[in-house]
């Protein structure tokens, strides 16, 4: 799907300046590392390829993502506070900031052990670009085009708030398309939405494939609702990260596997539900670290018990097992 470069270069600073207000700016002092002369008018003609330039020293150092931020629409993006790396010379701790000097200091390891180009992505230039393609990832991965209702999808003169099954509130988005013949898969560029998705809604559609690692990047994501489409595989440990959950449901899919420990890590959900799937093992011991969760439900799925002392302390307003699962006493 093509569009013209003059109305891409437009919506993406109205998309921009309507989700961020106006603390999302482009910097005028901004100019690129070679020649130096091209700023972020020239950033926003192509903005995919161009948001991955790197800006010289003096342009409020780094890249095309720090100092252009409407264009490239990372306003959402922010490096590290914690992340520190210890000089050898000088012995002193550098932050993010002295990293997006130098472009080759994004290979440094901080003194928590993570990289500088992940820790630092906004000095680093290594931030997620543009929410319209992303959700247009989204889009193609689950046939799209097959789509029962997709009102304005893929024309980036609409702001993507209006795109159909898209609300906006602030700078977060959640995206409900209940019932609407999705197809196909998950794209692990999902996690790109990062703290930006504040809800996932996809039930009652016939979305395969495996649930990807990287949904454990939507750390701000309240609801992730795919219940009754055709997943397989096993649920990814890495749900642990999605720390803001108050519902997670995968009900009437074809999931395989053991429940992750992880999941005790959900700490703020209220209702879980893995029900009609072919779960095997038994149930994890952390789930009765879940103190605010009233309905917990585990039925027609191939679990053993006996259901772990935790779990059974915990009380749970509403536990649903199988039958052949050994049920508190």
């Amino acid at each position: 799907m093509r569009f013209s470069v003059q109305v891409y270069m437009f919506t993406v600073v109205i998309l921009s300046v309507y989700a961020y207000g106006e603390k999302c700016k482009d910097n005028s002092k901004f100019r690129t590392q070679k020649g130096g002369k091209k700023g972020c008018s020239w950033i926003r003609k192509k903005p995919v390829k161009r948001c991955e330039k790197w800006g010289i020293v003096g342009s409020r150092e780094g890249g095309a993502h720090r100092g252009c931020k409407a264009t490239c629409d990372t306003c959402s993006c922010v490096d590290s506070q914690s992340w520190r790396f210890k000089s050898i010379k000088t012995g002193k701790n550098k932050p993010c900031n002295w990293v997006g000097k130098d472009k080759k200091r994004c290979g440094k390891i901080g003194r928590d052990g993570t990289v500088a180009s992940s820790s630092c992505a906004l000095s680093c230039n290594t931030c997620s670009v543009l929410t319209g393609k992303t959700l247009m990832d989204l889009f193609d991965s689950t046939g799209g085009n097959n789509w029962i209702e997709k009102k304005n999808w893929g024309n980036f003169d609409v702001d993507y708030c209006d795109w159909y099954g898209i609300t906006c509130d602030d700078n977060k988005i959640r995206i409900a398309l209940l019932a609407n013949n999705l197809s196909g898969s998950i794209p692990p560029d999902i996690g790109k939405l990062n703290d930006q998705l504040s809800g996932l809604e996809l039930s009652k559609n016939n979305i395969s494939g495996t649930l990807p690692s990287e949904i454990g990047q939507l750390v701000r994501t309240l609801k992730f609702n795919m219940y009754e489409n055709n997943l397989s595989g096993s649920i990814p440990s890495e749900i642990g990260r999605m720390e803001a959950i108050t519902i997670f449901q995968l009900r009437g899919n074809n999931l395989t596997g053991t429940i992750p420990s992880e999941i005790g890590m959900l700490t703020d959900a209220t209702a879980i539900n893995l029900s009609e799937n072919n779960l095997s093992g038994t149930i994890p011991t952390e789930i009765g670290q879940l103190s605010n969760v009233n309905a917990m439900i585990l039925d027609e799925n191939d679990l053993t018990g006996p259901v772990p002392i935790e779990v059974c302390n915990r009380n749970f307003n509403n536990l649903v097992l199988d039958e052949n699962v050994d049920k508190c006493t």
